[in-house]
């Protein structure tokens, strides 16, 4: 997420293209480039979990 919030501020990335959709109100589209962050972040997260489990 914090990769998103830099886009928006012009860092590049996902967010860039985030705000360029929102901009054109290419919602159908926007809402897509959200539900792929989410499910990254909710990926991400469950996998560094059981690292940790495994590794503690």
């Amino acid at each position: 997420m914090g990769a998103t919030v830099l886009g928006i501020v012009g860092a590049g990335g996902i967010g860039m293209e985030l705000k360029g959709r929102w901009d054109m109100f290419d919602y159908s589209h926007v809402s897509t480039i959200l539900l792929v962050i989410f499910i990254t972040v909710l990926l991400l997260e469950y996998l560094s979990q059981r690292l940790r489990a495994k590794t503690l």
